[in-house]
Protein backbone atom coordinates (compact mmCIF):
# COMPACT_ATOMS: atom_id res chain seq x y z
CA UNK A 1 0.00 0.00 0.00
CA UNK A 2 3.14 2.22 1.19
CA UNK A 3 4.80 1.81 -2.40
CA UNK A 4 1.53 2.85 -4.44
CA UNK A 5 1.01 5.88 -2.35
CA UNK A 6 3.62 7.84 -4.55
CA UNK A 7 2.55 7.23 -7.96
CA UNK A 8 -1.21 7.52 -7.12
CA UNK A 9 -0.23 11.32 -5.29
CA UNK A 10 1.87 12.19 -8.58
CA UNK A 11 -1.07 11.22 -10.63
CA UNK A 12 -3.10 13.00 -8.41
CA UNK A 13 -0.90 16.13 -8.79
CA UNK A 14 -0.64 15.94 -12.10
CA UNK A 15 -4.26 16.25 -12.84
CA UNK A 16 -5.34 18.56 -10.91
CA UNK A 17 -6.21 21.82 -12.92
CA UNK A 18 -4.60 23.93 -10.04
CA UNK A 19 -1.37 22.04 -10.33
CA UNK A 20 -0.07 23.83 -13.42
CA UNK A 21 3.10 25.67 -12.86
CA UNK A 22 6.92 24.85 -13.18
CA UNK A 23 6.83 21.49 -10.98
CA UNK A 24 9.13 21.21 -7.50
CA UNK A 25 12.21 20.21 -9.32
CA UNK A 26 12.77 23.32 -11.46
CA UNK A 27 11.54 25.36 -8.48
CA UNK A 28 14.32 23.66 -6.25
CA UNK A 29 17.02 24.04 -8.75
CA UNK A 30 16.37 27.52 -9.62
CA UNK A 31 16.56 28.32 -5.81
CA UNK A 32 19.60 26.20 -5.65
CA UNK A 33 21.28 27.60 -8.97
CA UNK A 34 20.87 31.69 -7.11
CA UNK A 35 22.81 30.80 -4.14
CA UNK A 36 26.13 31.82 -6.08
CA UNK A 37 25.04 34.38 -7.83
CA UNK A 38 23.77 36.67 -5.10
CA UNK A 39 26.14 39.95 -4.58
CA UNK A 40 25.50 41.17 -1.14
CA UNK A 41 27.55 39.60 1.03
CA UNK A 42 25.10 39.58 4.20
CA UNK A 43 22.88 37.46 2.10
CA UNK A 44 25.28 34.95 0.40
CA UNK A 45 26.13 34.14 4.11
CA UNK A 46 22.73 33.16 5.01
CA UNK A 47 21.74 30.93 1.61
CA UNK A 48 25.14 29.96 1.29
CA UNK A 49 24.99 28.12 4.92
CA UNK A 50 24.87 24.59 4.44
CA UNK A 51 22.67 24.08 7.48
CA UNK A 52 20.09 26.42 5.56
CA UNK A 53 19.62 24.26 2.29
CA UNK A 54 16.93 22.47 3.14
CA UNK A 55 15.21 25.82 4.57
CA UNK A 56 15.45 26.99 1.32
CA UNK A 57 14.38 24.10 -0.51
CA UNK A 58 10.84 23.86 1.16
CA UNK A 59 10.44 27.62 1.09
CA UNK A 60 10.85 27.16 -2.70
CA UNK A 61 7.87 24.07 -2.70
CA UNK A 62 5.90 25.77 -0.22
CA UNK A 63 3.42 27.73 -1.82
CA UNK A 64 2.41 24.45 -4.26
CA UNK A 65 1.88 22.31 -1.70
CA UNK A 66 -1.10 24.37 -1.06
CA UNK A 67 -2.09 23.12 -4.24
CA UNK A 68 -2.04 19.79 -3.06
CA UNK A 69 -4.38 19.85 -0.37
CA UNK A 70 -6.79 22.10 -2.69
CA UNK A 71 -6.17 25.26 -0.12
CA UNK A 72 -6.42 28.70 -0.63
CA UNK A 73 -2.37 29.68 0.71
CA UNK A 74 -1.32 27.67 -2.31
CA UNK A 75 -1.91 30.96 -4.53
CA UNK A 76 -1.29 33.32 -1.66
CA UNK A 77 2.15 31.84 -0.94
CA UNK A 78 3.45 32.82 -4.74
CA UNK A 79 2.83 36.60 -4.73
CA UNK A 80 4.32 39.56 -3.14
CA UNK A 81 0.62 39.46 -1.40
CA UNK A 82 2.44 36.97 1.12
CA UNK A 83 6.29 37.89 0.44
CA UNK A 84 6.15 41.37 1.69
CA UNK A 85 4.24 41.73 4.80
CA UNK A 86 6.07 38.13 5.64
CA UNK A 87 9.65 40.29 5.03
CA UNK A 88 8.09 43.16 7.43
CA UNK A 89 7.37 40.47 10.09
CA UNK A 90 11.05 39.21 9.73
CA UNK A 91 12.18 42.75 9.73
CA UNK A 92 10.34 44.04 12.55
CA UNK A 93 11.75 41.05 14.99
CA UNK A 94 15.79 41.01 13.53
CA UNK A 95 16.03 43.97 11.37
CA UNK A 96 17.65 45.78 14.35
CA UNK A 97 20.05 42.78 15.28
CA UNK A 98 21.21 42.70 11.07
CA UNK A 99 19.97 39.11 10.84
CA UNK A 100 22.68 37.13 12.76
CA UNK A 101 20.90 34.90 14.62
CA UNK A 102 19.91 31.65 13.65
CA UNK A 103 15.89 32.28 13.84
CA UNK A 104 16.45 35.11 11.44
CA UNK A 105 18.53 33.62 9.67
CA UNK A 106 16.11 30.26 8.85
CA UNK A 107 13.17 32.71 8.06
CA UNK A 108 14.96 34.83 5.43
CA UNK A 109 16.19 31.67 3.96
CA UNK A 110 13.03 30.41 3.52
CA UNK A 111 11.34 33.92 2.71
CA UNK A 112 14.06 33.76 -0.27
CA UNK A 113 12.91 29.89 -1.25
CA UNK A 114 9.66 30.95 -1.46
CA UNK A 115 10.14 34.17 -3.22
CA UNK A 116 12.09 32.46 -6.11
CA UNK A 117 9.08 30.33 -6.75
CA UNK A 118 6.82 33.21 -7.42
CA UNK A 119 9.24 35.11 -9.68
CA UNK A 120 10.34 31.25 -11.52
CA UNK A 121 6.80 31.45 -12.25
CA UNK A 122 5.81 34.40 -13.64
CA UNK A 123 9.17 34.83 -15.76
CA UNK A 124 9.00 31.43 -17.44
CA UNK A 125 5.29 32.02 -18.22
CA UNK A 126 5.26 34.87 -19.24
CA UNK A 127 8.44 35.32 -21.27
CA UNK A 128 9.06 31.42 -22.41
CA UNK A 129 5.50 29.60 -22.14
CA UNK A 130 3.75 32.29 -24.07
CA UNK A 131 6.77 31.24 -26.72
CA UNK A 132 5.62 27.46 -26.55
CA UNK A 133 1.84 28.40 -27.47
CA UNK A 134 2.91 29.61 -30.56
CA UNK A 135 6.11 27.57 -31.60
CA UNK A 136 5.12 24.47 -30.88
CA UNK A 137 0.93 24.66 -31.26
CA UNK A 138 0.02 23.93 -28.13
CA UNK A 139 -1.69 24.88 -25.05
CA UNK A 140 1.68 24.10 -23.30
CA UNK A 141 -0.13 22.43 -19.96
CA UNK A 142 2.19 20.14 -20.21
CA UNK A 143 5.31 21.86 -20.34
CA UNK A 144 6.02 21.88 -16.21
CA UNK A 145 5.85 18.69 -15.77
CA UNK A 146 7.60 17.92 -19.25
CA UNK A 147 10.31 20.79 -18.12
CA UNK A 148 11.01 18.69 -15.00
CA UNK A 149 11.37 15.65 -16.67
CA UNK A 150 14.17 17.55 -19.32
CA UNK A 151 15.86 18.94 -16.19
CA UNK A 152 16.07 15.41 -14.50
CA UNK A 153 16.94 12.82 -17.55
CA UNK A 154 19.16 15.39 -19.72
CA UNK A 155 20.69 17.57 -16.91
CA UNK A 156 20.79 14.59 -13.92
CA UNK A 157 18.86 16.80 -11.15
CA UNK A 158 17.40 15.42 -8.00
CA UNK A 159 14.97 17.27 -5.47
CA UNK A 160 16.06 16.68 -1.55
CA UNK A 161 13.11 18.74 -0.55
CA UNK A 162 11.45 17.06 2.40
CA UNK A 163 8.10 19.48 3.01
CA UNK A 164 8.95 20.31 6.67
CA UNK A 165 7.35 23.18 6.47
CA UNK A 166 7.49 23.86 10.58
CA UNK A 167 4.22 23.08 11.24
CA UNK A 168 3.59 24.51 14.49
CA UNK A 169 5.21 28.18 13.50
CA UNK A 170 3.81 28.61 9.95
CA UNK A 171 0.04 29.10 11.35
CA UNK A 172 1.04 31.47 13.43
CA UNK A 173 3.07 33.60 10.46
CA UNK A 174 -0.35 33.31 8.58
CA UNK A 175 -1.96 35.06 10.70
CA UNK A 176 0.51 37.48 11.50
CA UNK A 177 0.59 38.52 8.08
CA UNK A 178 -3.28 38.32 7.71
CA UNK A 179 -3.16 34.90 5.11
CA UNK A 180 -5.13 32.50 4.83
CA UNK A 181 -5.71 30.34 8.11
CA UNK A 182 -3.85 27.12 8.11
CA UNK A 183 -3.41 24.23 10.17
CA UNK A 184 -0.63 22.26 11.41
CA UNK A 185 -2.87 18.99 10.09
CA UNK A 186 -3.37 20.30 6.69
CA UNK A 187 0.43 21.43 6.63
CA UNK A 188 1.43 17.64 7.44
CA UNK A 189 -0.94 16.65 4.95
CA UNK A 190 0.61 18.96 2.30
CA UNK A 191 4.35 17.99 3.21
CA UNK A 192 3.29 14.54 2.54
CA UNK A 193 1.55 14.55 -0.91
CA UNK A 194 4.10 17.43 -2.07
CA UNK A 195 7.39 16.05 -0.87
CA UNK A 196 6.49 12.59 -1.80
CA UNK A 197 5.47 13.37 -5.43
CA UNK A 198 8.28 15.00 -5.81
CA UNK A 199 10.84 12.67 -4.59
CA UNK A 200 8.71 10.41 -7.12
CA UNK A 201 9.13 12.59 -10.05
CA UNK A 202 12.94 12.70 -9.95
CA UNK A 203 12.73 8.92 -9.56
CA UNK A 204 10.66 7.95 -12.25
CA UNK A 205 10.30 11.03 -14.13
CA UNK A 206 12.40 9.62 -17.31
CA UNK A 207 8.69 7.68 -17.89
CA UNK A 208 7.30 10.90 -19.42
CA UNK A 209 10.39 12.43 -20.92
CA UNK A 210 10.06 10.70 -25.01
CA UNK A 211 6.32 11.92 -24.88
CA UNK A 212 6.67 15.64 -23.28
CA UNK A 213 9.60 16.20 -25.74
CA UNK A 214 7.91 14.87 -28.96
CA UNK A 215 5.21 16.70 -27.28
CA UNK A 216 6.94 20.34 -27.49
CA UNK A 217 10.13 19.75 -29.63
CA UNK A 218 10.82 23.93 -29.60
CA UNK A 219 10.50 24.14 -25.99
CA UNK A 220 12.57 21.03 -25.15
CA UNK A 221 15.28 22.59 -27.35
CA UNK A 222 15.14 25.85 -26.42
CA UNK A 223 14.16 25.83 -22.16
CA UNK A 224 18.19 26.02 -21.51
CA UNK A 225 19.10 28.37 -24.61
CA UNK A 226 20.56 31.61 -23.26
CA UNK A 227 18.80 33.47 -26.35
CA UNK A 228 15.23 32.57 -25.58
CA UNK A 229 13.73 35.33 -23.24
CA UNK A 230 12.51 33.08 -19.72
CA UNK A 231 14.84 29.79 -20.62
CA UNK A 232 15.97 28.93 -17.50
CA UNK A 233 19.27 30.60 -17.31
CA UNK A 234 17.69 33.76 -17.27
CA UNK A 235 15.40 32.32 -14.80
CA UNK A 236 18.57 31.97 -12.59
CA UNK A 237 19.40 35.22 -13.02
CA UNK A 238 16.38 37.10 -12.46
CA UNK A 239 15.92 35.47 -8.89
CA UNK A 240 19.42 36.07 -7.97
CA UNK A 241 18.75 39.79 -8.51
CA UNK A 242 15.38 39.58 -7.17
CA UNK A 243 16.75 37.73 -3.83
CA UNK A 244 19.71 40.85 -3.65
CA UNK A 245 16.81 43.51 -3.76
CA UNK A 246 14.57 41.52 -1.56
CA UNK A 247 17.69 41.68 0.80
CA UNK A 248 18.06 45.54 0.22
CA UNK A 249 14.04 45.49 1.20
CA UNK A 250 14.67 43.76 4.53
CA UNK A 251 17.76 46.44 5.03
CA UNK A 252 15.53 49.74 4.44
CA UNK A 253 17.77 50.56 1.62
CA UNK A 254 15.71 49.62 -1.96
CA UNK A 255 15.46 52.08 -3.68
CA UNK A 256 11.43 52.54 -4.70
CA UNK A 257 12.44 53.82 -8.07
CA UNK A 258 14.75 50.68 -8.77
CA UNK A 259 14.63 49.69 -12.65
CA UNK A 260 13.11 46.33 -13.88
CA UNK A 261 14.94 43.34 -13.21
CA UNK A 262 14.19 41.89 -16.72
CA UNK A 263 12.30 42.81 -20.10
CA UNK A 264 11.48 41.88 -23.54
CA UNK A 265 12.84 44.19 -25.08
CA UNK A 266 15.90 44.82 -23.36
CA UNK A 267 17.17 48.28 -22.75
CA UNK A 268 18.76 49.52 -25.98
CA UNK A 269 17.62 46.29 -28.44
CA UNK A 270 17.02 46.88 -31.86
CA UNK A 271 15.56 44.93 -34.76
CA UNK A 272 12.19 44.56 -32.40
CA UNK A 273 9.34 43.03 -34.27
CA UNK A 274 6.86 45.72 -36.24
CA UNK A 275 3.91 43.23 -36.22
CA UNK A 276 1.23 43.65 -33.53
CA UNK A 277 0.37 39.98 -33.73
CA UNK A 278 3.81 38.46 -33.97
CA UNK A 279 4.63 36.79 -30.76
CA UNK A 280 7.94 38.45 -30.25
CA UNK A 281 6.23 41.53 -30.08
CA UNK A 282 4.33 41.40 -26.81
CA UNK A 283 6.30 43.60 -24.27
CA UNK A 284 7.22 42.01 -21.10
CA UNK A 285 8.64 43.84 -17.86
CA UNK A 286 9.51 42.46 -14.42
CA UNK A 287 10.38 44.58 -11.61
CA UNK A 288 11.36 44.39 -8.45
CA UNK A 289 8.59 45.66 -6.13
CA UNK A 290 5.19 44.12 -6.19
CA UNK A 291 3.10 46.98 -7.81
CA UNK A 292 -0.01 48.12 -6.04
CA UNK A 293 -2.77 47.08 -8.08
CA UNK A 294 -5.00 49.93 -8.33
CA UNK A 295 -1.91 52.26 -8.94
CA UNK A 296 -1.40 50.02 -12.97
CA UNK A 297 -3.68 52.27 -15.15
CA UNK A 298 -3.31 53.53 -18.39
CA UNK A 299 -1.37 56.67 -17.46
CA UNK A 300 0.93 54.48 -15.41
CA UNK A 301 1.93 52.31 -17.91
CA UNK A 302 2.12 53.86 -21.46
CA UNK A 303 4.38 52.34 -24.71
CA UNK A 304 5.51 55.89 -26.45
CA UNK A 305 6.33 56.82 -30.04
CA UNK A 306 7.50 59.45 -31.58
CA UNK A 307 6.84 62.74 -30.28
CA UNK A 308 5.78 61.07 -27.59
CA UNK A 309 2.53 59.71 -29.11
CA UNK A 310 0.95 57.26 -27.34
CA UNK A 311 0.52 53.21 -28.99
CA UNK A 312 -2.55 52.02 -28.21
CA UNK A 313 -2.31 48.66 -26.20
CA UNK A 314 -3.44 46.78 -23.05
CA UNK A 315 -1.48 45.41 -20.06
CA UNK A 316 -1.99 43.03 -18.10
CA UNK A 317 -0.80 42.06 -14.30
CA UNK A 318 0.59 39.08 -13.86
CA UNK A 319 -1.11 36.92 -10.51
CA UNK A 320 -2.11 38.77 -6.79
CA UNK A 321 0.64 41.70 -6.88
CA UNK A 322 3.12 40.14 -9.18
CA UNK A 323 5.85 41.74 -10.45
CA UNK A 324 5.33 40.87 -14.17
CA UNK A 325 3.28 43.23 -16.55
CA UNK A 326 2.73 42.35 -20.19
CA UNK A 327 1.85 45.00 -23.21
CA UNK A 328 0.24 43.57 -26.00
CA UNK A 329 -0.02 46.58 -28.65
CA UNK A 330 -3.36 47.16 -30.72
CA UNK A 331 -1.38 48.29 -33.36
CA UNK A 332 1.81 47.58 -35.57
CA UNK A 333 4.76 49.55 -34.97
CA UNK A 334 6.46 51.20 -37.67
CA UNK A 335 10.17 50.18 -39.01
CA UNK A 336 12.85 51.54 -38.13
CA UNK A 337 12.07 53.65 -35.17
CA UNK A 338 12.47 54.15 -31.86
CA UNK A 339 9.72 53.26 -29.32
CA UNK A 340 10.23 53.41 -25.76
CA UNK A 341 8.24 51.87 -22.64
CA UNK A 342 7.45 54.25 -19.67
CA UNK A 343 6.64 52.95 -16.30
CA UNK A 344 5.43 55.99 -14.57
CA UNK A 345 6.69 57.56 -10.85
CA UNK A 346 3.35 57.13 -9.83
CA UNK A 347 3.36 53.52 -9.73
CA UNK A 348 2.85 52.78 -6.10
CA UNK A 349 4.39 49.45 -4.13
CA UNK A 350 2.11 47.07 -1.80
CA UNK A 351 4.50 48.88 0.97
CA UNK A 352 2.64 52.39 -0.14
CA UNK A 353 5.19 54.01 -1.08
CA UNK A 354 5.40 55.72 -4.90
CA UNK A 355 8.00 54.42 -7.01
CA UNK A 356 9.31 57.97 -7.12
CA UNK A 357 11.27 57.85 -10.12
CA UNK A 358 9.91 56.98 -13.73
CA UNK A 359 11.70 53.95 -15.68
CA UNK A 360 12.16 53.98 -19.31
CA UNK A 361 12.75 50.73 -21.39
CA UNK A 362 13.95 52.10 -25.49
CA UNK A 363 13.76 49.60 -28.39
CA UNK A 364 14.18 50.06 -31.98
CA UNK A 365 12.12 48.13 -34.37
CA UNK A 366 13.44 45.90 -37.47
CA UNK A 367 14.18 47.66 -40.94
CA UNK A 368 11.68 47.72 -43.51
CA UNK A 369 11.69 44.22 -45.82
CA UNK A 370 13.50 45.52 -49.18
CA UNK A 371 16.00 47.52 -46.65
CA UNK A 372 17.31 44.06 -44.90
CA UNK A 373 17.36 42.71 -48.40
CA UNK A 374 20.00 45.84 -48.94
CA UNK A 375 21.82 45.10 -45.81
CA UNK A 376 22.54 41.30 -46.63
CA UNK A 377 23.43 42.17 -50.30
CA UNK A 378 26.20 44.68 -48.88
CA UNK A 379 27.19 42.23 -46.05
CA UNK A 380 27.05 39.30 -43.69
CA UNK A 381 23.42 37.66 -43.26
CA UNK A 382 22.25 39.24 -39.94
CA UNK A 383 20.98 36.03 -38.97
CA UNK A 384 23.90 34.14 -38.72
CA UNK A 385 26.36 37.05 -38.24
CA UNK A 386 24.54 37.96 -35.17
CA UNK A 387 25.25 34.25 -33.63
CA UNK A 388 29.31 34.97 -34.17
CA UNK A 389 28.91 36.98 -31.39
CA UNK A 390 27.12 35.24 -29.15
CA UNK A 391 28.83 33.42 -26.49
CA UNK A 392 26.64 30.67 -24.61
CA UNK A 393 26.88 31.02 -20.62
CA UNK A 394 25.71 27.78 -19.53
CA UNK A 395 25.35 24.82 -21.71
CA UNK A 396 24.11 22.81 -18.96
CA UNK A 397 22.92 22.14 -15.35
CA UNK A 398 25.86 22.36 -13.22
CA UNK A 399 27.79 24.00 -15.22
CA UNK A 400 29.93 27.04 -13.14
CA UNK A 401 31.98 27.66 -16.40
CA UNK A 402 30.31 30.32 -18.56
CA UNK A 403 30.87 31.77 -21.43
CA UNK A 404 31.78 29.22 -23.49
CA UNK A 405 31.76 29.61 -27.42
CA UNK A 406 28.80 28.79 -29.46
CA UNK A 407 28.75 28.16 -33.41
CA UNK A 408 27.16 30.09 -36.07
CA UNK A 409 25.69 27.99 -38.03
CA UNK A 410 21.63 28.18 -38.42
CA UNK A 411 21.72 24.76 -38.78
CA UNK A 412 22.20 24.44 -35.22
CA UNK A 413 19.35 25.64 -34.25
CA UNK A 414 16.94 24.24 -37.04
CA UNK A 415 13.94 23.89 -34.80
CA UNK A 416 13.94 27.41 -33.77
CA UNK A 417 11.11 29.27 -36.31
CA UNK A 418 11.87 32.72 -35.29
CA UNK A 419 15.80 33.06 -33.40
CA UNK A 420 14.29 34.85 -30.89
CA UNK A 421 18.03 35.81 -29.58
CA UNK A 422 19.22 37.31 -32.43
CA UNK A 423 16.46 39.60 -32.66
CA UNK A 424 18.10 42.49 -30.33
CA UNK A 425 21.88 42.99 -29.27
CA UNK A 426 20.49 41.94 -25.89
CA UNK A 427 18.46 39.67 -24.15
CA UNK A 428 18.51 40.57 -20.29
CA UNK A 429 16.56 43.53 -18.34
CA UNK A 430 18.42 46.26 -16.98
CA UNK A 431 18.92 44.86 -13.80
CA UNK A 432 20.36 41.45 -14.66
CA UNK A 433 22.49 42.48 -17.83
CA UNK A 434 25.97 42.65 -16.28
CA UNK A 435 25.06 39.49 -14.22
CA UNK A 436 26.82 35.79 -14.97
CA UNK A 437 24.75 33.73 -14.08
CA UNK A 438 9.03 28.22 -15.00
CA UNK A 439 4.44 27.77 -14.29
CA UNK A 440 1.74 27.97 -15.62
CA UNK A 441 -1.04 29.15 -17.42
CA UNK A 442 -0.71 32.59 -18.07
CA UNK A 443 -2.91 35.36 -18.28
CA UNK A 444 -4.28 34.49 -22.25
CA UNK A 445 -7.84 34.34 -22.84
CA UNK A 446 -8.64 38.17 -21.05
CA UNK A 447 -10.52 40.16 -23.52
CA UNK A 448 -8.81 43.07 -25.17
CA UNK A 449 -9.78 46.44 -24.49
CA UNK A 450 -8.29 49.28 -26.24
CA UNK A 451 -9.03 52.36 -24.95
CA UNK A 452 -10.76 55.15 -26.67
CA UNK A 453 -8.74 57.94 -26.07
CA UNK A 454 -5.45 55.83 -27.55
CA UNK A 455 -4.29 55.58 -24.30
CA UNK A 456 -3.31 51.76 -22.81
CA UNK A 457 -6.97 50.02 -21.45
CA UNK A 458 -5.91 48.19 -18.61
CA UNK A 459 -6.70 44.12 -17.37
CA UNK A 460 -5.22 43.06 -15.01
CA UNK A 461 -4.40 39.44 -15.28
CA UNK A 462 -5.65 38.11 -11.82
CA UNK A 463 -5.45 34.78 -13.46
CA UNK A 464 -4.68 33.75 -9.88
CA UNK A 465 -1.75 31.59 -10.89
CA UNK A 466 -3.10 28.21 -11.98
CA UNK A 467 -7.14 28.94 -11.25
CA UNK A 468 -7.24 30.26 -14.73
CA UNK A 469 -9.79 33.20 -12.62
CA UNK A 470 -9.42 36.74 -14.29
CA UNK A 471 -10.44 39.83 -13.64
CA UNK A 472 -10.69 43.56 -14.88
CA UNK A 473 -8.92 45.59 -12.62
CA UNK A 474 -11.73 47.38 -10.67
CA UNK A 475 -9.92 51.14 -10.87
CA UNK A 476 -10.97 51.03 -14.18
Amino acid sequence: MRALRAPVVLALLLAAAPLRANSMVTHVWVAEQSIDRVTAPGLAAIVRDPALRAVIQNGAIYPDSGYSVRHEYGEWAHWESFHEPYLQWIRSRWGAEGYTSPDARRHVAFLMGNAAHGMTDQTFDQYFMHRVRTYDRTNADDLDVGSDTWLIVEHGVQSAADGQFWFDEMPMIHAAVNGPAVTPAVLREAAQLTGGATRFLTQFGWSLYTMRWRQMPWAASHYMDEGTPGAYPHLVRVNAAYWDFLWQRLQGTAPPGAAPLYSWPAPGQTNFPVDRTDVEARIEVTTPWGLDNASVSERTVRVLGPGDVVVPARVNRYGDHGNTLMITLAQDLAFNTEYRVELSAELRTLQGSLTGRANEIRFRTRCAPDRLAEQRRDGDDPDVAGELDRLRRQDRVGDHEFLHPRGGDARDRAARENPVGDVGRHVLGAGVEQRLGGVHQGAAGIDDVVHEDAGLALDVADDVHHLRLARPLAAL
